[in-house]
């Protein structure tokens, strides 16, 4: 029984070891987002929280929030906030009422130091309210 508590134990605190070394890297950054699979209606927008993990010597870098990725016509994203030295940060993603049904892109990106990262949201727009017509 001792055995296989202490075997038990190992298994947890390696599990524990692994999953912080994969969160807070050493001497580099990550990022993660609340979610990467975006479903708006046009007219409306949504918030995806990008969360950043740095080791201490990223620690008191400043960051600079930005898009890496060309947005289709009628779609912005706003970062809240863009620059500065946070932990999490509200990119906002709106979609005017003209956007087409349709699926795109985005990558949001991150730089301290002159390191980019970036991950990928995956948006659809569902519902178009653009009418076409025809002759």
């Amino acid at each position: 029984m001792k055995t296989f508590i202490t075997f038990l134990f190992s298994v947890v605190v390696a599990g524990v070891w692994a999953q912080t070394s994969l969160e807070t890297p050493k001497n580099d950054y990550n990022l993660s987002v609340s979610e990467s699979n975006l479903a708006i209606k046009p007219g409306e927008s949504r918030n995806v929280t990008i969360t950043l993990l740095r080791s201490k010597s990223y620690a008191k870098g400043t960051i600079k929030m930005s898009t890496s990725s060309t947005l289709p016509k009628g779609v912005t994203v706003l970062f809240n906030p863009a620059e500065g030295n946070f932990e999490s940060t509200v990119a906002t993603i709106a979609v005017t009422s003209e956007v087409p049904s349709s699926t795109f892109y985005v990558i949001v990106s991150s730089e301290i130091y002159g390191k980019v990262k970036g991950k990928t949201l995956k948006v659809t727009v569902e519902g178009s309210s653009v009418v076409s017509v025809r002759d």
